[in-house]
């Protein structure tokens, strides 16, 4: 399978299916990994653009499709949502995008039907942007509670800036702050002393001396953790800091407790995120042990100063980065 969005289709069904984020079915689909970096962003902006818009695209299939596709037809489903968000929201050719729809259902025998529904969305594009409001892409639950503890004008900014791209947070090394002038080379402006934020706007691999490994992406509230440890043993010889990172991957937080010259261990139970963190380190010209271990069965002689762990939590504070969260009931 190499047709970017049948692939972006199979992603998209496996995140409605499963509730899951976008990273670990990435992570966990062959497909996509065997794509090269400009077919992966590509896949990831069409998915991460239909859930931005996940409201109003299901808006337009509930206007337009009289009989409801049943759960048989789930991908084909979610062939439409990709297609639809396309059409309405993106600058894509709608030749292209009606023509790949109806290649790809032509194995699942809605060829007809897909042409037919998205031919006529694309008669009516106008006129059915006119009728769509952004705070449906906002479920319920979400929802009620902004109007409630914040008001429905707070609701209309939040709907206005999850259907936009989030701007990107890039982690300068400390050491090289002051050989380049990064918001000129980086077209952004800081915000942080070594944190430049930017717009997500292309391949990071082709952003100017990423393959150098002078920085690296990483959001401004994660640094915060690894700042407050810095901050609690200032006047330790960090070096003699024992530090175990769990869940290290990617390894933002990893990378600063090592600029910070802490004694770091990192654990990450999944291989396939290791090797990722591996990639990282390799390009930053970093080091550190790395430990596949699962945290809650781990064992070990070590005693350590700190442990830093980035625990799951809701991310209802992401939306915008992490929009499978607008799919939840």
């Amino acid at each position: 399978m190499s047709n970017t969005r049948e692939i972006a289709t199979e992603i998209l069904t496996d995140i409605y299916s499963n509730f899951a984020f976008i990273e670990n079915v990435t992570l966990l689909n062959k497909n996509f990994c065997r794509l090269n970096a400009r077919d992966k962003a590509f896949v990831r902006y069409l998915v991460l653009n239909t859930l931005r818009r996940n409201g109003q695209v299901d808006k337009v299939i509930n206007d337009f499709v009289k009989t409801p596709i049943n759960k048989k037809n789930f991908y084909i489903l979610n062939l439409l949502r990709l297609s639809i968000c396309q059409i309405l929201f993106l600058d894509i050719k709608e030749y292209s995008i009606v023509h790949t729809a109806v290649e790809i259902s032509k194995n699942h025998k809605f060829d007809k039907f897909v042409n037919g529904l998205l031919r006529n969305i694309c008669r009516n594009k106008n006129k059915i942007l006119q009728n769509l409001e952004l705070n449906t892409n906002i479920p319920y639950w979400i929802k009620n509670d902004i109007i409630k503890n914040l008001g429905k004008e707070t609701l209309k900014k939040i709907s206005e800036a999850i259907v936009n791209e989030p701007s990107l947070n890039i982690k300068i090394k400390v050491n090289c702050l002051k050989k380049k002038n990064w918001e000129k080379i980086l077209n952004g402006k800081f915000i942080l002393n070594d944190i430049l934020k930017t717009q997500n706007d292309g391949l990071i691999e082709n952003k100017p001396f990423f393959n150098e490994g002078e920085w690296w992406i990483q959001n401004i509230s994660s640094t915060l953790p690894v700042r407050l440890i810095s901050k609690i043993f200032q006047n330790a010889n960090k070096s003699k800091v024992s530090i175990l990172d769990v869940g290290a991957a990617p390894g933002g937080k990893t990378f600063q407790l090592i600029e910070e010259n802490f004694n770091v261990k990192s654990l990450e139970i999944s291989q396939r995120r290791i090797r990722r963190l591996k990639k990282n380190l390799q390009r930053l010209k970093f080091d550190t042990e790395i430990i596949c271990e699962d945290f809650l069965s781990y064992e070990c002689s070590d005693l350590f100063d700190c442990i830093l762990i980035d625990a799951p939590c809701s991310a209802s504070g992401l939306i915008q980065k992490k929009p499978e969260i607008l799919i939840r009931n």
